[in-house]
């Protein structure tokens, strides 16, 4: 199933940039981000758009505790940093602010990460995250003939190997929140 779907994705891909050769039929980017809980994510990516408004491509990054946690018998960099990858399938808005520079409009991105490590600290001990995680962005985007920039929250259900606690609701939640900013080449 999941042969047929990247086949059929790099059917779509090749046909379309078939079709148009032209600058501006992909996106290569850098993302760094923040979550409330206190991780952070770093990334680079690369996306061919299928139609003007639509892409299809993924990233590779890792993301990690901004707090080193302190542990009884030591950490160990393998611990510490956690590679990804992730697919992910973009959107854009048609414009709705045009300048003589570029053109502002809103980014939606829905992904699938794939983790290499799932375990992590807590209170100590080693506990297991998991491995697939699903979660999407949305934000304004600033795109110019050759870069863009963009500024997006993010919502995950990454786990990151434990539960958060919401005090003010008196509920766990398995839902991760993020702000993330993204610069891009487009070539």
């Amino acid at each position: 199933m999941i042969r047929c779907l990247f086949i059929t994705i790099f059917l779509l891909c090749r046909l379309q940039l078939s079709h148009a050769e032209a600058k501006g039929s992909g996106l290569f980017s850098v993302e760094a981000g923040i979550y409330y809980e206190g991780y952070y994510q770093l990334g680079i990516g690369m996306h061919y758009m299928l139609c003007q408004y639509v892409g299809v491509g993924g990233e590779c990054g890792i993301w990690s505790n901004a707090i080193l946690p302190e542990l009884e018998d030591g950490f160990d960099d393998s611990d510490i940093l956690r590679p990804f990858i992730r697919p992910s399938l973009v959107a854009y808005t048609p414009y709705f602010k045009k300048w003589k520079q570029g053109e502002l409009n809103f980014r939606a991105e829905t992904s699938c990460m794939i983790n290499a490590t799932v375990s992590n600290y807590v209170e100590g001990k080693r506990i297991h995250s998991r491995i697939f995680s699903f979660g999407g962005e949305l934000g304004p985007n600033f795109r110019s003939d050759s870069w863009s920039i963009g500024i997006a929250y993010c919502i995950s259900n990454l786990d990151f190997g434990k539960e958060r606690s919401n005090s003010r609701k008196g509920f766990r939640s398995k839902i991760a929140q993020g702000l993330f900013l993204r610069f891009g080449y487009i070539f």
